[in-house]
């Protein structure tokens, strides 16, 4: 009779403990549905050895593309660059709102060699300019002295961050007069640009 009782109890622990389990598994993908894309990871739609990215490269993408905050809150962007085939360096404006946002500050990402253009050494030249009269920032950079100069791929250009000014939700857009260039200064035509869209608790 103890021994049945022994086997009863361990039992009940067993389904408690897979019980416990499986809550916690449902608690995570729950909550993991609702956070913002990372930089990193399998399941980035901006990464384009995930299956079902539709991004055509080479792209400038505003990540994450979809974001919700609460009104007068600060926020990060990243800008990102897909797919890019033999490019060496960019020029870019990003537009917005100048009544809804404004930008703090704008990071080249070049102290620790973090920047795309970086990943085969050089140096990066680096021009930003911040107009939060008219609603923009320019950003011009290119590598030099790297090994090769030209950069292929996907990765981050810089981080953005903004705040927010009012309670209305609107889009922080990537002008169609950007354009990417290699080391023999061409021009490459970017196949999309994607912005944010802001979405106000």
């Amino acid at each position: 009779m103890k021994i049945f009782s022994i086997r009863i109890n361990k039992l009940l622990f067993d389904i408690f403990i897979l019980f416990i389990f499986n809550m916690v598994i449902t608690l995570f993908y729950s909550g993991c549905e609702s956070l913002p894309s990372q930089s990193d990871g399998p399941d980035n739609p901006l990464d384009p050895n995930n299956p079902n990215n539709k991004i055509q490269g080479p792209a400038l993408i505003l990540s994450p593309t979809d974001i919700k905050i609460n009104t007068g809150d600060e926020f990060q962007l990243e800008l990102w660059i897909v797919e890019a085939d033999s490019v060496a360096g960019m020029s870019t404006r990003i537009i917005f709102d100048p009544i809804e946002f404004s930008v703090k500050s704008v990071d080249s990402l070049d102290v620790n060699s973090e920047s795309f253009f970086l990943q085969n050494g050089g140096q990066l030249i680096w021009f930003c300019t911040i107009n939060n009269d008219d609603g923009y920032v320019q950003i011009d950079c290119a590598v030099v002295e790297g090994s090769p100069r030209n950069v292929y791929g996907s990765g981050v250009i810089s981080k953005i961050v903004f705040q927010n000014l009012s309670g209305t939700e609107t889009e922080i857009d990537i002008s169609n007069q950007s354009s990417l260039r290699d080391a023999k200064n061409q021009t490459h035509t970017i196949g999309e640009r994607i912005g944010a869209q802001v979405n106000i608790n």
